[in-house]
């Protein structure tokens, strides 16, 4: 036959140990947890309401609030990019109306144009 080993001291001593140390409930405790939360009064419960109340209107406002600072952020953003595109338009149309005066005054004077074009050593030696 073979023996049944036994849970060793030990273990016995913490399981006992344990035991002890476990809260145990009372009939005080028992009576003053219900009434703990149940006995609150009733002006109590009024003004419990009315904070949580607040509370839902803050948090909507804030969350409006922040609906309104990102539409103020793509708005911004839309009115900065058109001021950039107004402002490349009017480079491009300066830029356009320097090359037609460039090319007004190479064609009425075609021997200064020729003159900027030739390298630096052949107008010494010539």
């Amino acid at each position: 036959m073979s023996k049944r080993q036994h849970a060793s001291k030990r273990s016995a001593y913490e399981i006992a140990k344990s035991a002890q140390n476990t809260p145990t409930i009372t009939k005080e405790t028992q009576q003053l947890t219900p009434k703990s939360k149940n006995g609150l009064k009733e002006e109590e419960m009024d003004r419990i309401d009315e904070l949580c109340s607040m509370m839902q209107t803050v948090m909507k406002k804030l969350e409006t609030l922040d609906l309104i600072k990102d539409e103020e952020s793509i708005n911004f953003s839309h009115a900065d990019l058109d001021d950039l595109k107004k402002e490349m338009k009017e480079r491009k149309e300066a830029e356009d109306e320097r090359e037609i005066k460039i090319k007004i005054l190479e064609d009425s004077n075609p021997a200064a144009s020729r003159k900027c074009h030739r390298p630096q050593s052949a107008i010494d030696a010539g």
